[in-house]
């Protein structure tokens, strides 16, 4: 059955029973600078289309991340009064400290056509690839020529302490203390969350900035723990020498590449709207036997670094994740069949540190062979298990009504769906 994109931004955006209140990103499989924005747009356009947000209307953006400057930027743009609240000193606090990562507007949808497009393409708080600090930088300075132009008021080092709703009437939202202000329409943009913690060990958190990478005098091990998309991208970045996607990519482009990116592309087709079982039975069969040029694994081989030996550890056997990009993907399951990449299976149960290493333990599940209570020493440890929803934690009630009408109303990809001359 096809899906209109606009009606699908909308459905999967709105709270039951909440009418007015708009969920914007927080719960999503499939997390992008990029695609954040899109589902921004996608959602204005959409409530503007149906009349539901109209110029003059007071709109509240809780959450001031590329989903909520851009949801706030749109509904300005529209005639509406808007404010935007953010718990931080500022916007993008930790992405603007962060120039080890590397943004890339497009890379997630490699090899598709336009994938290494270095440009947003965005109306606007458009951006060019670049470190995280560098696009977070691109987007704010814009946000902050629009905001003073169209009349958005930033409040910074919020904590909402009022929200509910009387009847027919507004909106009431307050904050530190104050007064409960009105608003027709309410978008919660707080992003996927706070990333767990685990006890025992100081653990660097994803947008941690780090220090440019130097070559080891002796063998360093790594574990990345989580086989998620940013468990993925932690292993290239440890495994390959000044790893960016984008390169990565390019070197995996060309007509002799044409039959691998068809079956890359042929397989996501499978897998798209299976159930996680059997899409990760699939992708784990499927990329082990496929036939990859050698001048693919040639300049894999010239990029790994000599010093670092990296271990992933998964929760099963089945490790490759349909919930990653293909690139990601693809290039890791390389490394495994190269014998560079280590998969260690198991639950990971405890860290400590100790003399500036790090034992891992890991408790064995029913079905793998891993041993219980198995440790093995790291000389450096990163656990990406994902996030605490920021969603449940600052407002558990609309947490626990729309996480249960999600789990009945499954993701489907965003593609931009606004008109051409709408938000010119």
């Amino acid at each position: 059955m096809l899906i209109n994109p606009l009606d699908d931004a909308v459905r999967l955006a709105s709270v039951p029973g909440s009418p007015g209140v708009y969920i914007l990103g927080c719960l999503e499989r499939n997390l992008s600078a990029y695609l954040q924005q899109v589902r921004a747009l996608n959602l204005i356009f959409a409530l503007s289309r149906d009349n539901t947000v109209r110029p003059d209307q007071r709109v509240c953006v809780i959450g001031a991340g590329f989903a909520g400057l851009t949801a706030a930027v749109a509904a300005a743009r529209r005639g509406c009064q808007v404010t935007v609240l953010e718990q931080d000193a500022e916007p993008f606090l930790g992405l603007r400290a962060c120039t080890s990562r590397w943004l890339h507007p497009h890379i997630h949808e490699w090899p598709r056509e336009n994938s290494m497009n270095p440009s947003a393409g965005l109306p606007f708080l458009d951006w060019q690839t670049g470190t995280a600090s560098t696009v977070a930088e691109q987007v704010l300075s814009q946000f902050r020529v629009l905001a003073a132009t169209r009349g958005i008021r930033l409040v910074t080092g919020v904590r909402v302490d009022h929200f509910a709703r009387r009847a027919d009437s507004p909106w009431e939202i307050g904050w530190n203390n104050h007064a409960p202000v009105a608003f027709d329409t309410v978008i919660v943009a707080t992003g996927p969350g706070q990333e767990k913690r685990f006890e025992g060990a100081h653990i660097p958190g994803y947008w941690t900035d780090r220090p440019p990478q130097t070559l080891q005098s002796a063998s360093h091990e790594v574990l990345v723990s989580g086989n998620g998309q940013s468990g993925l991208c932690d292993v290239l970045a440890h495994t390959l020498t000044a790893y960016r996607a984008d390169r990565a990519a390019q070197a995996c482009l060309g007509p002799e590449t044409r039959a691998l990116q068809n079956n890359l592309m042929f397989i996501e087709h499978v897998v798209q709207g299976a159930s996680d079982e059997n899409a990760l039975e699939t992708l784990n069969d499927a990329y082990p036997t496929l036939e990859v040029p050698t001048g693919v694994d040639a300049w894999l081989h010239t990029q790994v670094r000599p010093d670092t030996h990296v271990t992933l550890n998964s929760p099963t056997e089945h490790w490759l994740n349909p919930h990653t990009d293909i690139l990601s993907r693809f290039l890791a399951s390389r490394l495994f069949s190269m014998g560079v990449l280590h998969i260690r299976v198991g639950r990971l149960a405890q860290v400590r540190e100790v003399a500036h290493r790090f034992h891992a333990t890991f408790q064995a599940d029913a079905n793998n062979e891993t041993v219980s209570g198995a440790t093995a020493t790291f000389d450096e440890v990163l656990i990406r298990h994902g996030c605490v929803s920021s969603l449940a934690l600052s407002f558990p009630s609309l947490f626990e009504r729309y996480a249960q009408m999600r789990r009945e109303k499954p993701d489907h990809p965003v593609i931009p769906a606004w008109s051409a001359d709408f938000y010119r």
